[in-house]
């Protein structure tokens, strides 16, 4: 049996690797260390402009419809170097869940952005009884008007001082 990922992977991979020989700095690292934000805007922009963002979502969303096994070499890079990935991560979630459903306003908005590197969108989910526990979530949107009016209080979210959205 052949356990190796692949040519499509394996070019992935070198890619990723040439890519972060030459942005990720240790300053940049040690930035991310000293503000406690595992983010730095000028490698998320350079990460975008590489094209190494959404990588798995559809074309048809602003991706590059790569298959999830393409995608572990580059997984893999990442996290041996300790790239500052976490706040890329929630906002690449939460702005493909709003390519695929989100207004067509939410859409114009907040995905272009996002492709570009240009925004921090941040997840609120800990709460004071429930944890990170989210199925077991107390908040509520509850329709108020036109609008919504949030019930219920979040703790512990990270990236919220940084967050655009």
């Amino acid at each position: 049996m052949d356990f190796r990922l692949g040519e499509k992977s394996e070019e992935l991979r070198a890619r990723t690797t040439a890519f972060l020989d030459e942005v990720l700095t240790p300053e940049m690292l040690e930035r991310c260390y000293v503000t406690g934000t595992n983010h730095d805007a000028d490698f998320a922009k350079a990460l975008a402009e590489a094209g190494l963002l959404a990588l798995d979502w559809a074309p048809e969303h602003g991706g590059a419809g790569r298959d999830s096994a393409d995608l572990i070499g580059h997984r893999e890079e990442m996290q041996a170097r300790n790239a500052p990935m976490y706040a890329i991560g929630t906002t690449m979630t939460v702005s493909h869940v709003i390519a695929m459903m989100g207004t067509k306003e939410q859409r114009e908005e907040i995905v272009p952005k996002a492709l570009r590197g240009e925004v921090v969108i941040a997840l609120g989910f800990t709460e004071p009884e429930n944890g990170s526990d989210a199925a077991a979530a107390a908040t509520r949107a509850d329709r108020d008007g036109d609008g919504w009016r949030i019930n219920g209080s979040k703790m512990f979210t990270t990236n919220a001082q940084i967050a655009d959205y």
